[in-house]
């Protein structure tokens, strides 16, 4: 029999990245008759060119009371899945401020940015804030989707044909690709927005990984912000997802001529500084410094055809 795994986790956060969106159906509601709105997402990836940690965070909404789930592909097995701090993004955006390349107006800059074994194998689960996060690993197909299921029905909830008609194709390209983890993420929502506190997922990975797929589940617009610390600048056109580097924003004024050209949001962040957004993304970068760069992604979402990758 061939292997397959799954497993388990829980957690709730999000500041203001410049962005904002309204997606629809993108997330599973446990009752059919209540709309899921995404107001935002964001995320800090750091990655040393082994591992990366990254910091998820969304904006969410529902039509009504209503548990929901949502899935994101991973590139292998996390070796830590936890709550994180709200204050990484905070220091990140004090971060972005502080390096603004003008004397001028600086006070007024806004960032632009805007063995052989059972087939499933239950090897985590924990709750953790307000989310009940499942993560799977998943190498035979028709195994999994039997597991979907088999986890819907156990959770109380019917098969949404329409959900299952986007997710199930998708889900068997990522696995053909490569992508064998699977985070089944259930949280309660109501009609007033939740910023849903921060997971930290770390992971081994040969490429910086954030997947954008998942999202074309959605219906409507979507805003994506990512801080990406790297060792090197990043390229962020060189990933082909339609992404555009964050720049700094500045408003008209007399002293237009010192703001003629935008100045993407891309510098170096010293030890220390990690250590303030985060000691495990500090300790990822062991005694070095990080490149900071903002990637940004306003659009439908059937535009995102593709994962986003920095090798």
């Amino acid at each position: 029999m061939k292997r397959f795994l799954v497993i388990f986790f829980t957690l709730v956060i999000i500041m203001g990245f410049g962005v904002s969106a309204y997606a629809d159906g993108g997330h599973y509601s446990f009752n059919p008759n209540i709309s899921i709105y995404q107001e935002g997402q964001k995320a800090i990836c750091a990655w040393n060119g082994r591992e990366e940690i990254m910091i998820l965070s969304k904006d969410l909404k529902a039509g009504g009371k209503t548990k929901v789930l949502e899935f994101v592909p991973l590139p292998s097995k996390p070796t830590k899945v936890e709550k994180a701090d709200a204050a990484s993004f905070e220091a990140v955006n004090r971060l972005i401020y502080g390096n603004m390349p003008y004397d001028i107006g600086r006070s007024e800059a806004k960032s632009g940015a805007s063995t052989d074994i059972n087939a499933v194998e239950v090897v985590f689960h924990e709750k953790i804030g307000a989310h009940d996060i499942t993560i799977v690993r998943a190498n035979d197909y028709s195994e999994f989707m039997n597991w979907i299921y088999k986890f819907l029905q156990k959770e109380a909830v019917e098969y949404n044909p329409r959900w299952g008609g986007k997710a199930i194709p998708l889900i068997s390209d990522l696995m053909n690709e490569g992508i064998h983890y699977f985070v089944f993420d259930i949280i309660e929502l109501t009609p007033e927005v939740k910023t849903i506190e921060p997971i930290k997922y770390r992971f081994p990975t040969k490429s910086l990984y954030f997947p954008l797929r998942v999202s074309s589940l959605d219906e409507g617009r979507v805003s994506i912000g990512l801080f990406l610390l790297t060792p090197k600048p990043a390229d962020i056109h060189g990933t082909l997802t339609g992404f555009d580097c964050g720049h700094y924003v500045l408003p008209a004024g007399p002293v237009a001529v010192h703001r003629a050209q935008p100045v993407p949001i891309k510098f170096q962040v010293k030890k220390e500084q990690l250590n303030d957004i985060d000691m495990d993304i500090s300790n990822l970068f062991g005694n070095g410094n990080a490149w900071l760069s903002t990637a940004v992604f306003r659009g439908p979402v059937n535009m995102l055809k593709k994962d986003f990758y920095i090798r």
